[in-house]
């Protein structure tokens, strides 16, 4: 696959499962200054996944995303409302800084979305054996 064949909003959405994924360990514990773990998972946890398969990903990632986007959003307003300068543009990063705030969901949500990387590689199995 090439980079230009993805639509440009889907990268920056992958890119912040990328580090959303990468920033805690399996087991569901924030990661120690003096742990040893590597929690590295760049090109090979997306780099064998079809477009159909990143596709699939990055919409269940989006819809993860949506009631974050919501709070987001409502800043952005009340900060306007009161006077604040509107900003033009919520970042990813802005909403995925809402759910790593979200204690008590990050790591359900972290769990789930490893299962959609399980599911976008199915996926790119059942792409790869109709070609």
């Amino acid at each position: 696959m090439r980079e230009w064949d993805l639509r440009p909003e889907r990268t920056s959405l992958l890119d912040s499962l990328f580090v959303f994924l990468s920033q805690y360990p399996k087991s569901g514990d924030f990661p120690s200054e003096d742990s040893e773990e590597e929690f590295t998972l760049d090109e090979r946890m997306f780099g064998d996944l079809s477009l159909r398969g990143l596709e699939y990903l990055t919409e269940t990632w989006a819809r993860v995303l949506d009631p974050y986007w919501i709070k987001a959003k409502q800043e952005v307003l009340e900060s306007f409302a009161s006077g604040g300068a509107p900003e033009s543009y919520i970042a990813v990063d802005q909403i995925v800084q809402h759910l790593n705030n979200d204690l008590l969901e990050v790591f359900r949500i972290r769990n789930a979305m490893m299962e959609a990387v399980d599911a976008a590689r199915r996926i790119t199995c059942i792409s790869s054996d109709l070609i």
